[in-house]
């Protein structure tokens, strides 16, 4: 299921996320981005 729909959201409105290290590659934070996503991820260390 959608968070925006668990979390009654419009599709419009702003979401902040916390994300797992998993998810700091580029086509990650773009999806989130164009969808109004504002992401905070730690980057992973080599």
């Amino acid at each position: 299921m959608d968070a925006r729909v668990m979390l009654q959201k419009k599709d419009n409105e702003k979401l902040t996320v916390l994300a797992d290290k998993g998810f700091d590659t580029g086509s990650e934070l773009k999806a989130c981005a164009e969808n109004n996503i504002t992401t905070i991820v730690a980057v992973k260390k080599d």
